[in-house]
């Protein structure tokens, strides 16, 4: 399934969560969420896919200083 241009990406959500593994060697960036819960949650399904290792959930706003 291809998604149309508009459906890809953050959409200002404040959490980013990578994934090891998964979509090739090193981390990828695999998803975004408003709420720290919904990142986690994201990441434990993430962890479900094949030769994934490992996810992390960056917070955007801390990195921005």
């Amino acid at each position: 399934m291809t998604l149309p241009p508009e459906k890809i990406g953050d959409k200002g959500q404040r959490y980013l969560i990578r994934i090891k593994g998964y979509l090739g060697p090193g981390w990828h960036d695999a998803g975004y969420s408003n709420d720290h819960d919904g990142a986690v949650r994201l990441g434990e399904a993430l962890l479900q896919a094949p030769s994934a290792t490992e996810y992390e959930v960056v917070d955007r706003q801390k990195e921005r200083g």
